[in-house]
């Protein structure tokens, strides 16, 4: 088998090594992070610093932002963060992926500049597009897929100005750091020098549309899916690929997919509404849903734990997919009993005055999954168990993706602090999205001049919704010139402040990420 590529060290703030699986410096040796904390491993790192739980967007604070021109000249599709929050990677349709660096965002004056451009997709002159990005795990090191077929694993190299080494190229992996002092701060030091490229693979089974990693006790896995509709896995340190898993032609192809926490299971998404369940010890495919809204299902995200509504029950925790289908709404289904447990919903501007009860019965229901069944033998066709055979309800309905809808979100759902989602799609607004009260939902960004603030309730499912939630937002419409007898709309519609248009998206949103040093925030 092949030697283990060097992907690049994770650095503490000091600049010592550190794994994000377990601490690899010394417990005994401290040191300062400048803040007058001593933190003598990654895990005393990790718990000095201020707990996501407790930390909320603030609405229209927009820090920096990149310029419209100087940089991507297409639609930035995917992000990927550092673990060690050192940089964070961009992925976009002019087929690069740009590197910039964390700690510009504190330093910037509200412009921000890339620091590296990887174009290893369009080096051979093809027009491609960079359609997914994903952080190899524990490293400095990224896997961008592209619409050439090609999936590229690449290390982003970093330099000690005060010293000149360069981490994760010269120096091999393990190998002790340069002795520093301990009052040292590598955040300051470090710049972003180049880029590597350790691995490419190839296919030709056209585009690559998703791209994501994980380490198991004994694997560094790549998972990527391409257009004809196999998911491939690709062990970094084998010399062959350990599996591959089909989806079926009459499921449509792939849109989006995620693994589970336990890296033993993995969900995806097509573009017909299906989702596939996978065991990936086994590698056979155990469920297979069609979700209620025949949508495309746009972002998928998995978890292991209990929602509130279900915590102080025995057993509550379970496997939960996040899913983002349908018109303008995201919802959380448990993976064990295909039951939707929370739904977070955007109403149509036309029904935002609307009473809830004279709403229509499609605004007021959750979504479900329908339970399709597996044939024992894969060569046969894949049929719809409610009712009608899954091609003639696709010439019926052809799946077309609702307008506006959701494309990307990020959140926390832990046993403890706030349990919020994040999300943000083709109407250009952030939202957050509280799991127990809509009275803490509001809008992170969005507004135009003059608009009111959106309205958050919750609907009432009565008792065939136990342990249901469903939350609507009502985005109240930009009033008109002729609605408006002078120029000061009245307090009760809350007319936000009257502000630059560069404050907020003006296109789809694709990608959302938080960020925790040297700033909590998020970048969209």
């Amino acid at each position: 088998p092949p030697l283990p590529p060097r992907l690049g060290l994770l650095r503490e703030r000091d600049g010592r090594p550190f794994s994000w699986h377990g601490p690899l410096a010394s417990a005994s040796v401290s040191s300062s992070d400048g803040g007058g904390r001593g933190l003598a491993s990654s895990e005393a790192r990790a718990a000095a610093a201020p707990l996501r739980g407790h930390w909320r967007p603030k609405a229209d604070a927009l820090l920096a932002s990149s310029p419209p021109t100087g940089e991507h000249a297409g639609a930035v599709v995917r992000l990927a963060v550092s673990q060690d929050q050192a940089f964070f990677v961009s992925a976009s349709h002019d087929g690069t992926a740009r590197v910039w660096e964390l700690r510009q965002a504190q330093d910037s004056v509200g412009t921000l500049k890339s620091c590296l451009t990887y174009d290893g997709h369009s080096s051979s002159g093809m027009n491609a597009r960079v359609n997914d990005v994903s952080i190899i795990e524990n490293s400095h090191s990224l896997a961008t897929a592209s619409s050439t077929g090609s999936v590229h694993v690449w290390r982003v190299d970093m330099v000690s100005s005060k010293g000149g080494s360069v981490f994760g190229s010269n120096q091999a992996e393990g190998s002790k750091a340069e002795p520093e002092s301990l009052n040292t701060k590598y955040y300051e030091r470090s710049r972003v020098s180049g880029s590597t490229l350790i691995r490419n693979v190839d296919p030709h089974e056209g585009e690559v549309l998703s791209v994501s990693h994980f380490n198991t006790e004994s694997s560094s896995i790549v998972m990527f899916g391409t257009q004809k509709g196999v998911i491939h896995s690709w062990d970094l340190r084998c010399a062959r690929e350990p599996f591959a898993l089909n989806i079926r032609p009459e499921l449509g192809f792939l849109t989006s997919m995620a693994v589970g926490p336990d890296r033993n299971w993995m969900v995806a998404g097509t573009n017909q509404g299906r989702l596939c369940l996978w065991d990936l010890r086994y590698q056979r495919m155990v469920k297979l849903w069609q979700h209620s809204a025949e949508a495309p299902i746009s972002r998928l995200a998995a978890s292991f734990t209990a929602l509130p509504q279900d915590r102080g029950a025995a057993g509550a925790a379970a496997p939960l997919v996040i899913v983002g289908s349908g018109p303008n709404e995201v919802s959380a289904f448990d993976v064990l009993e295909g039951k939707c447990c929370q739904c977070f919903r955007v109403l149509d501007p036309d029904l935002s005055y609307v009473d809830q009860q004279a709403l229509p019965s499609a605004c007021l229901t959750m979504p479900w999954l329908g339970e399709l069944s597996v044939p024992s033998n894969l060569s046969r066709r894949i049929g719809y168990s409610h009712g009608g055979g899954i091609m003639g309800r696709a010439r019926r309905s052809r799946f077309r993706t609702p307008e506006p809808n959701i494309l990307s979100m990020i959140g926390r759902i832990g046993t403890g602090g706030q349990n919020y989602l994040i999300t943000g799609g083709s109407d250009c607004y952030i939202r957050y999205w509280d799991f127990v009260s809509p009275n803490k939902c509001y809008a992170v960004s969005g507004f135009v001049n003059g608009q009111p603030k959106p309205v958050f309730e919750n609907v009432d499912l009565g008792s065939g919704g136990k342990n249901s939630r469903l939350f609507l937002c009502r985005q109240m419409p930009v009033p008109r010139v002729s609605e408006v007898e002078n120029t000061k709309l009245p307090r009760k519609l809350q007319r936000g402040a009257v502000r630059p248009d560069v404050y907020c998206h003006r296109d789809a949103i694709m990608d959302l990420k938080m960020i925790d040093y040297p700033m909590k925030g998020l970048l969209s």
